[in-house]
């Protein structure tokens, strides 16, 4: 199979599992690097971010599985009963990622720290974060952590830190585990 073949059929299992699969996780699977993802009129956009310098990163598990059909469908339902609101909010949220991608291609990991903490508050606005979630970003902030956010469908899942360097990244990850033993 072609990478494309590979993608097509990615997305295609995803949609059978959850199915409103953004293509999201399937495109950067297949073709790895980092990508910017963005829907805009039902249409899924993707483009590769170009990284100048390392990112040092801890990634965190909440051991909670939520349903991202779940999530999605009380998301729609926020968006139809609030438009206004959801409104305002997507477009702070468009700010915040755009103002990332930037970040990320120039190396300001600084920004970028303070950005994914943007995005992290944004997220729990957007009811998508979790006690859980919230304990670990501030716990990496706490242990020096430039900026924290959850990742992936929310209310439990993963959270990803940014270091500013390789000995930052293991003394959180070191906090991490001695607050944490079954952490990896």
């Amino acid at each position: 199979l072609t990478e494309d073949e590979v993608n097509l059929s990615a997305f295609v299992g995803e949609g059978g599992y959850h199915g409103t699969p953004s293509g999201a996780d399937n495109t950067a699977a297949t073709f790895g690097g980092l990508i910017s993802y963005r829907r805009v009129s039902g249409v899924s956009n993707f483009c590769r971010v170009l990284i100048t310098r390392p990112l040092f990163l801890v990634v965190c598990s909440t051991g909670i599985t939520t349903s991202t059909t779940k999530v999605v469908g009380e998301i729609r339902e926020l968006k139809e009963n609030n438009p206004t609101w959801f409104n305002a909010l997507l477009e702070r949220y468009d700010a915040c990622v755009g103002e990332a991608k930037a970040a990320m291609e120039v190396g300001n990991l600084f920004r970028m720290g303070e950005l994914m903490n943007e995005n992290h508050k944004l997220c729990q606005e957007l009811t998508v974060s979790c006690a859980e979630l919230d304990t670990i970003v501030n716990f990496c902030c706490e242990n020096g952590a430039l900026g924290a956010k959850m990742s992936g469908t929310g209310r439990g899942g993963l959270v990803v830190a940014l270091a500013a360097d390789e000995a930052q990244r293991d003394g959180i990850a070191d906090a991490v585990r001695q607050r944490c033993p079954a952490a990896k």
